[in-house]
């Protein structure tokens, strides 16, 4: 699970989002592409980590992962509705 969350999720995420925004920021990306871009890698992220959030020894840190990532996804979709 934590090369799902840390990996993907987390350090993933990171340079896929810095990427992605500084090209719209020099005019190379559209936003609407961005934002699409942005949304399907954090799905992908989001149901990786909740589906591998069970393959870990303590159990807790299943929900807390899943706890991170439904926080993370509304968040997103209110960021989102903001935008829109």
């Amino acid at each position: 699970m934590w090369k799902a969350y840390w990996l993907i999720a987390v350090l993933g995420g990171w340079a896929f989002w810095t990427i992605i925004l500084n090209l719209v920021e020099f005019a190379m990306l559209p936003e609407l592409l961005a934002m699409l871009l942005l949304a399907v890698y954090s799905i992908y992220a989001g149901v990786g980590v909740w589906r591998c959030s069970f393959n870990v020894d303590w159990k807790v840190w299943a929900y807390i992962s899943r706890a991170v990532i439904f926080f993370s996804a509304a968040t997103f979709v209110f960021e989102l509705t903001k935008i829109i």
